[in-house]
Order: C-alpha cells, then sequence, then structure tokens
C-alpha cells in the first residue's frame, strides 16, 4: 500500500509537471527536456531503464524467481499473487511458484506465440500472436487461468492465490519447476485425462511437451516437491506414461 500511494504521488507530481512545462525545451548544456518526461519513459518501450511494466522476469528466455529482495518485500506486504503482461513466453501464461513465500508470479504475454506467420498474418501482418488467447481471472481465493494454445487446445488451471497449500493435483503442479529447469505451465484433458504442459525456453525459442501427471510429479525439482502429494507409486505407472514425447517449438 505504501508503494502504490508513493508511485501515485510521482504520477501526479509528473502530471503537473507536464500541465506546466508540456513542450520540449533544450537548456544551455543541449539537453533536452519537458515536464512529465520521467512518466512517458517510464512506460515507453526501448527507453533504457527498468520498470514494472518492461521489466524482464525471464533468464535467457525462461522463466525464473523473483529476486530474494522482491519476495521479503512482497511477503512483507502481505502480497501472495502478482500478475504482469510483460515478458512473452509461448501461447500460455507462465506461474512461478515460491516455495519459500508462497507467491504465485503470473506473467500473462502470449504476444509472440506464433511468428510464422502460417495463418495468422492473412489479415494483419504484425500479428505475432496467431490463435491463441487466455483469459487471468481472480475470484474469490482463486486465479483461474484459461484459454486455447496456438494448436487450438484448450487449457484450464485454477490455483490458490492465498494458499498455495490448498492445490490439488493436477493443478497443483502449475508453477513447479522440473529438474530439466522446464516449468509445468496449465492442465490439457487429452482422451479424458489430464495432462500438464511443460516448457522450457531458450532465447526466444521455447519447447513445449505435453505431459502425464505421473512423469511430471517424478521429473519435479526437490524444492518443488514439497507443498503437495506428489509421491508416485511405481505400480501406478504405465510404461506409455514415461515415453519422451516429441516436443513442439514456439517463439
Amino acid at each position: 500500500r505504501e508503494w502504490v500511494v508513493a508511485l501515485n504521488a510521482w504520477k501526479d507530481k509528473e502530471l503537473s509537471e507536464f500541465v506546466r512545462q508540456p513542450r520540449w525545451q533544450k537548456a544551455a548544456s543541449g539537453q533536452r527536456s519537458r515536464g512529465g518526461a520521467s512518466l512517458i519513459e517510464y512506460g515507453t518501450p526501448g527507453a533504457g531503464k527498468k520498470t514494472v511494466i518492461y521489466y524482464n522476469p525471464f533468464d535467457d528466455g525462461n522463466p525464473v524467481k523473483r529476486s530474494e529482495k522482491v519476495r521479503r518485500f512482497l511477503d512483507k506486504s502481505g502480497i501472495k499473487c502478482t500478475i504482469s503482461g510483460h515478458q512473452p513466453h509461448g501461447s500460455t501464461p507462465t506461474v512461478v511458484r515460491h516455495m519459500e513465500t508462497g507467491l504465485l508470479a503470473i506473467t500473462a504475454d502470449t504476444s509472440r506465440s506464433d511468428t510464422s506467420g502460417i495463418g495468422s498474418k492473412v489479415f494483419n501482418p504484425l500479428n505475432n500472436r496467431g490463435h491463441a488467447i487466455s483469459v487471468v481471472r481472480l475470484k474469490g481465493d482463486f486465479v483461474i487461468i484459461e484459454g486455447d494454445m496456438n494448436d487450438g487446445k484448450s487449457h484450464r488451471c485454477c490455483l490458490n492465490r492465498r494458499d498455495m497449500s490448498k492445490d490439488v493435483l493436477p493443478h497443483a503442479l502449475v508453477g513447479r519447476q522440473m529438474i530439466s529447469n522446464a516449468w509445468v505451465k496449465t492442465v490439457v484433458i487429452e482422451n479424458n485425462t489430464p495432462k500438464v504442459i511443460v516448457a522450457l525456453g531458450s532465447g526466444y525459442i521455447v519447447a513445449v511437451e505435453t505431459m502425464s501427471v505421473q512423469k511430471a510429479c517424478m521429473r519435479l525439482k526437490s524444492e518443488y516437491c514439497l507443498g503437495g502429494n506428489f509421491c508416485i507409486k511405481l505400480h501406478d505407472v504405465e510404461a506409455r506414461q514415461l515415453l519422451e514425447l516429441p516436443t513442439t517449438l514456439e517463439s
């Protein structure tokens, strides 16, 4: 709340400066400036500074946890869920769970889910989204993420944004990281069987795999095995559930 108050106060100050000096002026040093320039830069791509709008939450195209400083601040402020747009990562929103604080960090940008142009650029040459569309909704204690991926498959997951220990399989897998560094992104239904979508980013390419719930549980990083019933009994596992399936590439 203190951050929101301070940010709004800064915004009001910048708007007042713009009203006072809306046109560019050149100082004796030759540098041009105008009122509200910092506010404009705050939401401008390519301005060269990190903002809450254009911060990159990935490392070489793959999601990572928020910094320890940010995690501590959000936890101290009682914030358990953050939702942002930037940065693109495949055709479904990205969820990153932070086990030590219970934070759900969601980046819901699918603006580069299909840059191939096959069928998607006929009416709009700038369309890099293709057919992918997702909706993120807050409903009581839950955040619901659902929509269609670029291949036409529907996806949906329902996560408790206040207490992740209450999540149940397969939804409890979403936002957890695999030993391969891939992340579980969402849940799909194939032949009446729930499966999860797993994605690993590298640069501008995202390798996507549809994985059985059993296989996903067995491939979680140790820190992400906490807070849910991820123990799998071997007699419940079928060989076909462990097969290496082909991955698809999204940009």
